[in-house]
């Protein structure tokens, strides 16, 4: 027990006691604006945290967002890409099918009489060759270059026993790039004799405008192997190089197909997804620059 006037007192509880006089009230050796700094500080804190957290919110869905355009963009993509394929593969189907190219026979062999030539209004070439992919008759001289991938792309096509899209070639001779697609020619006792080779222009390739995923959006077209065929921006720029030692392109080979947060081709943060071209093995990938995901996504 303390007296308030710090006197001794032990009549009360029996123990000596000193009191001390009680200091002034905590709160008056605050000013009044000190007080109000640290009521709006009070409120402003767990508000800031609220806003930080709305923010983050606002972002992930926005990125949310995003990627379900670029996954969308990729699909369509990849099924327009599978529908040309496809439609090539009909052709070689046809091709392979007349009686002319059952026959080992060279003699058959004449693009004019075969009809090859009114296949330029759709392919750039049309070649015949024999079972070891020498030119028998084309409807184009192709150079050395294409040659080598015309071969390699027969070869594929002989050792799948099916239909194969090769990596894509530079023709010297009239600017354009091309991708080959081959098909193992028969006899009529199912014995290969041969293959038929159709050079598609890549420009047909062309994947639609990735307007969907606004500024910065741009999809890319590449093979089983990582090669670069096309892609919206700068089509030519990754034609017929090796991509396959790209991040993003070695996780879309291992079979992801996104969401990706990672770099572009060219370097760039990228947000995206990936889908693939069954008939022939690629893939289309499909991504907007992080730093543009704005309001068109909202």
């Amino acid at each position: 027990f303390q007296a308030e006037d710090g006197i001794r007192d032990k009549l009360v509880t029996g123990v000596q006691t000193c009191a001390l006089p009680i200091s002034e009230p905590f709160v008056k050796s605050f000013s009044i604006r000190a007080l109000i700094l640290l009521l709006v500080a009070g409120v402003a804190l767990p508000l800031s945290i609220v806003l930080a957290y709305m923010t983050g919110q606002a972002a992930n869905g926005r990125a949310e967002l995003a990627y379900e355009a670029a996954r969308a963009i990729a699909t369509e993509a990849a099924a327009q890409t599978d529908t040309t394929l496809q439609s090539a593969r009909s052709v070689l189907d046809a091709l392979a099918s007349r009686p002319e190219l059952r026959s080992t026979t060279t003699a058959h062999c004449d693009p004019a009489r075969l009809g090859l030539p009114a296949l330029h209004q759709k392919f750039s070439g049309v070649l015949v060759t024999d079972a070891r992919h020498a030119i028998l008759c084309a409807t184009v001289d192709p150079d050395h270059d294409m040659q080598s991938g015309i071969v390699a792309t027969l070869h594929d096509a002989s050792e799948s026993g099916d239909f194969a899209a090769g990596r894509p070639q530079y023709s010297a001779s009239d600017g354009r790039w091309t991708v080959p697609l081959a098909l193992p020619r028969h006899d009529a006792t199912g014995r290969r004799i041969g293959g038929l080779v159709l050079l598609l222009d890549v420009a047909l390739l062309q994947p639609p405008r990735a307007d969907g995923l606004g500024p910065g959006g741009s999809t890319v077209l590449i093979t089983r192997d990582g090669t670069g065929i096309t892609r919206t921006t700068s089509p030519d720029r990754w034609a017929g190089r090796s991509v396959g030692d790209r991040p993003v392109v070695r996780r879309v080979i291992q079979g992801e197909r996104g969401p990706f947060e990672i770099e572009s081709l060219d370097g760039i943060a990228l947000f995206g997804a990936a889908a693939s071209v069954p008939v022939a093995g690629w893939y289309v990938i499909a991504g907007l620059e992080r730093g543009k995901i704005g309001r068109a996504h909202v």
